[in-house]
């Protein structure tokens, strides 16, 4: 220990308990008297971890999501009834106030407390929009086109609504202010089942299909017109996705298996990281950045709708016991 000090500066603590890993102990060095063992924060690169489980089985989720990892709502879906709402509190689901109008194949938008969904499929198309305010779900002006599929990103008051089926594969993206919706330049590829990061001025799309099998387009959003990207190291649609433009991260999909893959975007490229534990497609996926997300429900071939929860976390902080040999 004396050599320790004369290289670090500092005694080693001795601390009674351990502290909670986080960025604060990586490295730090301390003793644990209770235990008899030296322990030594570290830090680790990103993994996914079981979450608590949907109260009920879906695919068709709402793409786009609303939330973040620890406070994040499943809205809708292909279950008993299209109109069911869940909100997770970082450990647990709680059912909330149901839509207005069930439906599937929805997008979304905003926080678990503001929120915005749109579109979708109810046996015919729909082009209505429900807004949010932590309890219950009003309707307000419908979107321009209506279509299923498509992807969401923004916030409650400023969102876009992208992509998607009218039945057949479109290119349309339309911008929300907060009091109507306005049609923008389409994406330069048209696609459904496609998955989103960003806001309304500043959004980055990923995968899809046109039509199946899925593609690994990326396109980018500057608010006026879209850019193509890099593209995605593993083809997906239906996937899930979250972050910035400039920061996101995608997850799970379809075909031809269920890819349990995961790729972060650093604004330049896609890189492959830890892959999930359990793969499924037409699931809902939240990130309120790349690096922390969530993963729950989807298909893994029907007529299987699970119940999963999966919950990424990067870096990932831990303590271990010091040994000597």
């Amino acid at each position: 220990m004396a050599t320790y000090k004369g290289i670090q500066g500092y005694t080693v603590q001795n601390l009674s308990s351990d502290p909670t890993a986080s960025s604060a102990t990586v490295g730090q060095l301390w003793y644990n008297s209770g235990a008899g063992k030296f322990k030594l924060g570290t830090q680790a690169v990103g993994a996914w971890a079981a979450g608590g489980a949907l109260n009920t089985a879906r695919r068709g989720i709402a793409v786009g999501g609303a939330g973040t990892r620890d406070t994040a709502l499943c809205i809708g879906g292909d279950s008993p009834s299209k109109t069911e709402v869940e909100l997770y509190d970082g450990t647990a689901w709680t059912e909330k106030g149901d839509l207005n109008q069930e439906r599937a194949g929805l997008g979304a938008a905003g926080t678990s407390t503001a929120a915005l969904a749109f579109t979708g499929n109810i046996g015919p198309l729909t082009a209505e929009v429900e807004s949010y305010d932590g309890s219950t779900w009003t309707e307000i002006q419908n979107i321009t086109t209506a279509r299923y599929e498509v992807a969401g990103a923004g916030i409650q008051t400023a969102a876009l609504c992208i992509g998607g089926l009218e039945p057949a594969v479109s290119g349309k993206t339309e911008s929300w202010n907060g009091t109507s919706w306005t049609e923008k330049a389409d994406l330069n590829t048209a696609r459904g089942a496609l998955c989103a990061a960003g806001t309304s001025t500043a959004a980055l799309v990923m995968g899809g299909s046109n039509p199946p099998p899925s593609t690994n387009l990326s396109e980018l959003w500057n608010g006026t017109s879209w850019t193509a990207t890099p593209t995605l190291n593993t083809s997906r649609f239906g996937a899930g996705a979250g972050g910035t433009s400039t920061s996101a991260i995608t997850f799970l999909g379809y075909p031809p298996s269920f890819p349990t893959a995961t790729e972060t975007w650093n604004g330049s490229s896609w890189t492959s990281v830890a892959s999930a534990a359990t793969g499924a497609g037409i699931g809902g996926g939240v990130a309120a950045s790349k690096a922390a997300a969530l993963a729950f429900g989807g298909n893994q071939g029907a007529p299987t709708d699970i119940t999963t929860t999966q919950a990424w976390s990067e870096p990932v902080y831990s303590l271990k016991t010091v040994t000597v040999s």
